[in-house]
């Protein structure tokens, strides 16, 4: 083959090629072209509101865009210890007045009211005897009958007769009650309690009564009270001068209505008188009787239409602002302060109303051995 039969060959090789290359070029930008056009007629961009009619009122139920809702997603990393397998979601008969903005509490009985009072720990433990904590048992049993709960007391329970204790209430029918009350007087750090041979993680005792898992008391109040210690911070304070003298399924939160009231907040030191008691649950019960109490019309403290969390307010207004620490021979901790913690997950206003007489429970004493 000569040089130019050569050159023709390659020549002719080559404009095939780049014909092609140009056809498959042109092919593909249609084809882009047409998809593009295609999402755009068919899909309208997000960012591009309805305008709604004239005078029309806002509504949350068509104020997302209709053609395509928006995802809803964690503010949050993801997690590789996040479980991907997912497990049938419990059901359970939804409770009375699901939708009104309070607690229905008209049931048979108020609830059950425990009181875990731990004195005496395990040497070991290097814990001192916590003196004047039956004075605070004995003060808040008596302020919860008020509230008409009928009241179990088990003193000196070690980490495993906590744990069973609470999944044996758990465990219980209370399909015909109000709520249920658990107050714990311990020793305490951040996010543990302590049994008389042990600690325990304030998760591990709330765990067997989250919605899921204790289902009659889904939808209805779940109170937890913690006379503990969450740390070992001392609080100094500030001084103040006076400048002058129903259709459908509605799935609910498994951690929803619960109310945690604890004696601190997180780090610092909880404190309690060794003749009279802890500040906190002796404000709490005194304020209890303030509003419950017989006297309470005569009381001019007393407020019309007083609710619970609202009533936690008011004690965290007596631990802060009258009482300080008398520990005149360490100035250290002499002349400290303390303020009490409320964490909410409740969905209504929880009230106490009155039971008629024969309702209320008559009076319990109880073991461990009763469980």
């Amino acid at each position: 083959m000569s040089d130019h039969q050569g050159g023709s060959v390659l020549s002719t090789a080559w404009n095939y090629f780049g014909d092609l290359l140009k056809k498959r070029k042109g092919s593909n930008t249609s084809a882009s072209d047409q998809r593009r056009s295609s999402m755009t007629t068919s899909h309208p961009a997000q960012n591009s509101p309805r305008k709604p009619a004239v005078g029309s009122a806002f509504d949350w139920k068509t104020s997302r865009t209709l053609e395509e809702p928006a995802q809803d997603l964690q503010d949050a990393l993801p997690s590789p210890a996040v479980r991907t397998v997912l497990t049938p979601v419990p059901k359970t008969p939804a409770p009375v007045g699901l939708f009104s903005t309070r607690y229905f509490m008209g049931h048979a009985k108020r609830g059950t009211a425990v009181i875990i009072n731990n004195r005496h720990f395990i040497l070991s433990l290097g814990m001192p005897e916590r003196k004047g904590t039956d004075e605070d048992a004995k003060a808040l049993s008596g302020a919860l009958k008020l509230l008409g709960f009928e009241v179990l007391q088990y003193d000196n329970l070690t980490v495993h007769n906590m744990a069973e204790a609470m999944k044996y209430f758990a465990s219980l029918n209370h399909s015909d009650v109000d709520c249920f009350l658990t107050a714990v007087l311990t020793h305490g750090d951040e996010g543990v309690l302590f049994g008389t041979d042990g600690k325990m993680s304030i998760d591990r005792l709330l765990l067997p009564f989250k919605g899921n898992k204790c289902l009659t008391l889904a939808g209805k109040p779940k109170i937890f009270i913690f006379q503990a210690c969450r740390g070992d911070k001392l609080d100094r304070g500030v001084d103040l001068v006076q400048a002058d003298d129903e259709s459908g399924v509605y799935r609910l939160p498994s951690e929803a209505d619960f109310l945690l009231a604890y004696s601190t907040i997180p780090g610092f030191y909880s404190w309690r008188n060794t003749d009279n008691g802890s500040w906190y649950i002796q404000a709490l019960a005194k304020t209890i009787h303030v509003h419950y109490g017989e006297n309470r019309e005569t009381d001019p403290r007393w407020e019309a239409n007083m609710d619970f969390v609202k009533l936690l307010t008011r004690v965290n207004f007596e631990v802060s602002y009258f009482y300080k620490s008398n520990v005149p021979t360490n100035p250290e901790l002499d002349q400290q302060k303390q303020v009490p913690s409320i964490v909410s997950m409740l969905t209504r206003d929880l009230y106490f109303p009155a039971k008629p007489p024969a309702l209320l429970p008559p009076p319990q004493s109880a073991s461990m051995e009763s469980l």
